[in-house]
């Protein structure tokens, strides 16, 4: 009978050991030699990358490529899509790539769900991926909506170095990996974790790039992006392994469960952690030792990404049918608050710990069934092109859809929301840009106060202060797009994309 690695792993680091070796039916993290905090690469190359947004909604389709830019070791990457609505799980696999390889796939939809194909020959657990979307961790009366839109986790997870079986495995030959033979992933380790290793890992070093396009084919229209990279860092640049077999093993304690994750959900058993939940962008990849090191390493991620505030354009000049949706993505919130669809009310469920997302920014929406994160009248100010400035009041801007008797505020509804602008969201197709249904706001540029005159170009500077602490505010971990498209007399769609302004902020949780 197997031992279980993960209880001797737990004893180990009640007794000081920090992370080597903690494991759970073949799950590993074995400690990094340098790197200790993250921070977003300026190259656009790192060792996490966060896609956005991605689409299958209204036709659209959403491409994917992920270099390893490394051309010495292969790299065990995890790839994981997460719904727009509450970041659920709903596609994860481990792709393997050899030195300097690309792997790329497309995502579009099928009979209702997001479906994956790729004809790409790298090696992947399971061997095949083309597959549609899962729905078992959405709610309950969602059939495959919640699949349509949402954003991606990249994650190098190990480097893999010349020498071992899994390197000859994974290694092109004459233009096709031999994937034979693949080493066991499941095999138990020794408690300290010495013998990553004999696996074929060794700590990852980054590498990894990715790029993405959203494509319509039937509107002639595409947008197309870089992932922000986020590379582990100090003084080098080697982080912890944290493999995890990509199976329905499951762990089987919550408490086993913290070790690897912040993800309320998972840590405080309201759901089952399988290995395929790990490693999540909170697993312990540059944190040394403890408990709590997996909301430290949250914190690290919502270090790297907090902003004071987002600046963007918009344009929706009738004259040239011009239309803007932007685009704001939250992947760290996941890891201070989650949705338990099983609860009754108010289905948030918190970290213990968790700083950016708490009770006192966050609420319930009911109807929508989503966290919303809100905003203050004053933190919001919009310009035309011609230097006339609006800084909103109550009353002075429109935001729709709004819950009768309500006062208007403008709140990012769901894990990414999409603002439209000048538009009131009727439309069965969704936003006039992306076709977003799941998150989705409108904003009416009026130049006064219950006016039905418009700023129908300009730019938009929001604040994002999110919670106060000594000292001043966290920001929020906030990434995502403004996304222009003109609309020709023959109903084809010309676009453009420019990448959020931000503010870094000043303030650090300590881990």
């Amino acid at each position: 009978m197997k031992k279980n690695v993960l209880a001797v792993s737990i004893a180990a680091m009640i007794g000081g050991l920090g992370l080597a070796g903690v494991a759970s039916a073949g799950t590993v993290i074995t400690a990094g030699t340098t790197a200790n905090t993250l921070q977003v690469s300026p190259t656009g190359v790192g060792h996490i990358l966060l896609v956005p947004y991605f689409s299958t909604q209204n036709g659209n389709v959403s491409l994917l490529n992920i270099t390893n830019t490394d051309t010495v070791n292969g790299k065990a990457v995890k790839l994981r899509y997460r719904g727009a609505a509450n970041s659920d799980d709903i596609y994860d696999i481990t792709i393997f790539l050899s030195p300097g390889d690309m792997w790329s796939a497309n995502v579009s939809q099928k009979d209702g769900v997001s479906t994956l194909v790729t004809k790409d020959n790298s090696c992947t657990l399971p061997a095949n991926v083309n597959a549609s979307f899962g729905t078992a961790r959405l709610a309950p009366t969602d059939t495959g909506a919640g699949t349509l839109e949402g954003y991606i986790e990249i994650l190098n997870m190990a480097d893999i170095p010349s020498g071992s079986a899994l390197y000859n495995s994974i290694k092109h030959v004459n233009g096709v990996a031999p994937c034979a033979n693949m080493p066991s992933q499941k095999t138990d380790l020794a408690a300290d974790g010495s013998d990553a290793a004999a696996r074929g890992y060794a700590n990852p070093t980054g590498g990894l790039m990715a790029n993405w396009m959203i494509m319509n084919l039937g509107k002639a229209g595409s947008f197309t992006g870089e992932a922000t990279a986020i590379e582990a860092t100090g003084p080098g640049k080697a982080a912890n392994i944290v493999f995890s077999p990509q199976e329905e093993d499951a762990v089987v304690t919550p408490a086993q469960a913290a070790l690897l994750t912040a993800d309320p959900l998972l840590a405080q058993g309201k759901l089952i952690a399988k290995n395929y939940d790990f490693p999540d962008l909170s697993t312990p990849y540059v944190t040394a030792s403890g408990a709590g090191a997996a909301l430290a390493q949250a914190h690290f991620l919502s270090n790297a990404l907090a902003t004071a505030s987002v600046t963007n354009e918009y344009m929706t000049s009738p004259d040239v049918g011009f239309a803007t949706d932007w685009t704001f993505s939250m992947p760290a919130r996941r890891y201070n608050v989650a949705v338990d669809y099983a609860a009754s009310g108010d289905k948030r469920v918190f970290a213990t710990g968790g700083a950016y997302f708490t009770i006192a920014n966050t609420s319930w929406d009911s109807v929508k069934q989503q966290i919303c994160v809100g905003s203050k009248f004053d933190d919001l100010s919009y310009f035309d092109t011609s230097e006339n400035v609006k800084v909103a009041t109550p009353g002075g801007y429109v935001i729709s859809p709004q819950k009768p008797g309500t006062t208007p505020t403008l709140a990012f509804c769901g894990e990414t929301s999409v603002l439209t602008f000048n538009k009131t969201l009727v439309d069965a197709d969704g936003t006039p840009v992306l076709g977003a249904m799941i998150a989705r706001q409108s904003l009416q540029m009026t130049s006064k106060a219950n006016s039905t005159d418009v700023y129908t170009d300009g730019w938009m500077a929001l604040k994002t202060p999110g919670n106060a602490v000594a000292g001043g505010t966290l920001g929020l971990p906030v990434i995502g797009h403004a996304f222009a498209k003109a609309l020709t007399s023959n109903s084809v769609s010309l676009g453009g994309i420019w990448k959020h302004r931000t503010s870094k902020t000043n303030i650090v949780v300590a881990p």
